[in-house]
């Protein structure tokens, strides 16, 4: 009996000294990693007492997919353990990292104790996307034989300084109170910056026709966002968004480098639900449309769904431009295309696959 009791007080010891002096700390490359990027994670887990924790059980909580959920080590007295973790980002989203709660017990495992160990953190996968240097769908303007409003909602081009005038440069740009002033012909030079807005439209409603599946989800957002970064890069547009599903997204038109993260964080966080409806946010969002711009509608439903919305943008004077995703056989030319009365390019839901990328450019490159 009084081994017995002198085992328990040494295990109750030991269980007191090791839990108030093992912690741990956890750092991270970024907090923000692009889809298919590699999220690099060191480790530390201190033991600062006299005793040797025999076995350390970890167990981590975080929500990324791809995050490993368990260790065990062994920590001798006053000694630090490192180990790095490097996870490569297959899921966009914010997730949490964390926390990591450690387990130890005395040698004979009588006292069991639970320790948090480091603080919690969070990550944000950004959303795939595809490089473009062109689009099968005009984006800047409308096409030959579209209705037009009688205003326009582009702005006139502001003149931001003069130059010499050069052979070639037509009379409506010489600036003539300034050549006046000089006594030799100055041409009027431009900001660079573009007018025009493209407002991207992502439907992943899933209230009425069932759930999406997360192929065609996946493909939705990387169509929807490398058509965003090609309209913000290369055709220096000032680009929107709306989207629907899981939560309501709106972000304001704005172009630039700001605007380009802004995008792809609300695309990474975008998921299919039916807490708010495409047609009900486009709704909402009508005051933001002007006549002159252009919006991207992107969708796994076909034009029977749309037809009424799209009579009423022609009538505004608004062009509109679809990508339509389909899980049915439809060919890599995009045949089914036509159904739309308006521009538009089919995807087949397989070229979301990673292995067909270059296909997926194709088709946003050239309709094909």
């Amino acid at each position: 009996a009084v081994a017995l009791v002198a085992l328990l007080l040494i295990g109750l010891l030991y269980r007191v000294l090791l839990a108030a002096d093992v912690g741990g700390q956890r750092e991270m490359n970024d907090n923000v990693i692009s889809w298919g990027g590699l999220l690099t994670q060191r480790m530390t887990l201190t033991n600062s007492s006299r005793l040797r924790a025999p076995t350390v059980r970890l167990t981590d909580a975080s929500t990324l997919p791809e995050h490993p959920h368990g260790y065990v080590t062994s920590l001798r007295a006053h000694r630090s353990i490192t180990w790095e973790i490097d996870i490569t980002c297959f899921s966009r989203g914010r997730f949490r990292l964390g926390p990591v709660e450690a387990t130890m017990s005395d040698p004979l495992g009588l006292f069991p104790v639970r320790r948090r160990i480091g603080e919690t953190a969070s990550v944000l996968v950004l959303p795939r996307w595809v490089p473009l240097r062109r689009t099968a769908l005009k984006l800047d303007g409308f096409m030959p034989g579209e209705a037009r409003s009688q205003r326009r909602g582009e702005a006139p081009p502001s003149v931001s300084s003069v130059r010499d005038y050069s052979a070639g440069d037509a009379m409506a740009a010489i600036h003539w109170p300034a050549t006046a002033r000089a006594g030799r012909l100055l041409t009027k030079q431009f900001d660079p910056e573009v007018q025009t807005t493209l407002w991207l439209a992502l439907d992943l409603d899933s209230s009425r026709d069932g759930e999406l599946s997360k192929e065609v989800e996946e493909l939705l957002v990387t169509a929807t966002t490398s058509l965003g970064l090609y309209a913000l890069g290369h055709a220096q547009l000032r680009v929107g968004l709306v989207a629907s599903g899981a939560m309501p997204i709106s972000l304001p038109s704005d172009r630039g480098m700001p605007q380009r993260y802004r995008l792809q964080e609300a695309l990474a966080e975008a998921h299919a639900g039916d807490a708010v409806l495409l047609a009900d946010a486009l709704t909402t969002q009508d005051r933001q449309f002007g006549a002159g711009q252009v919006v991207a509608l992107v969708t796994s439903r076909g034009p029977d769904v749309w037809q009424g919305w799209l009579s009423r943008q022609r009538q505004r004077g608004i062009a509109v431009r679809v990508v339509d995703v389909r899980s049915d056989d439809v060919g890599a030319d995009g045949a089914k295309s036509s159904r739309w009365s308006v521009s538009a390019i089919t995807l087949p839901v397989e070229l979301g696959a990673f292995s067909e990328e270059p296909r997926l450019i194709a088709a946003l490159e050239a309709g094909r």
